[in-house]
């Protein structure tokens, strides 16, 4: 017997054990009832989905993006800071400050701090008083926006 026949033996016993292995997938397969099949397929798609959804909302991982929140003399302030990676204490960026309409909160600004962010600003997008996360303690009629802008600013100054 010379080498090519022990090469052929080999590849024969290796598509036999690969075509055996197959079949017993299959069977496994086979041995799931359809809703089962159904449930294991929308796990998939969520966790490929939920991956896709972290990658858009750090831009690729170019923007680091931080729940914060912060006290104030009126109360507590929380939102979301949005940073591109390479900004530092060494390599300052501009800032900006984004809020949001009446009845919302932090989350809708997040296209805004995203698409900033890649553009090289620090964004601050933040609850105003009485929304979402934050807080006031000394509550009256619409004065909170102008508060809640300043107190924020004052945040990214400071």
């Amino acid at each position: 017997m010379g080498p090519g026949c022990f090469c052929l033996r080999f590849f024969i016993w290796f598509d036999n054990s690969f075509l055996f292995k197959q079949k017993k997938e299959e069977s496994i397969l086979k041995s799931l009832s359809k809703p089962l099949k159904w449930l294991i397929v929308l796990f998939v798609v969520v966790v490929v989905s939920s991956f896709a959804a972290t990658l858009v909302q750090n831009s690729f991982f170019s923007v680091d993006v931080d729940k914060v929140s912060f006290e104030t003399e009126r109360g507590e302030l929380s939102g979301y800071l949005y940073r591109p990676r390479d900004v530092d204490a060494d390599n300052p960026a501009p800032a900006i400050v984004t809020t949001h309409g009446y009845l919302n909160n932090a989350e809708m600004q997040e296209i805004a701090g995203i698409e900033l962010s890649r553009r090289g600003y620090v964004v601050l997008a933040f609850d105003m008083y009485d929304h979402g996360d934050s807080t006031w303690e000394t509550p009256s009629a619409f004065s909170f926006y102008v508060n809640a802008v300043y107190d924020a600013v004052q945040y990214m100054y400071d």
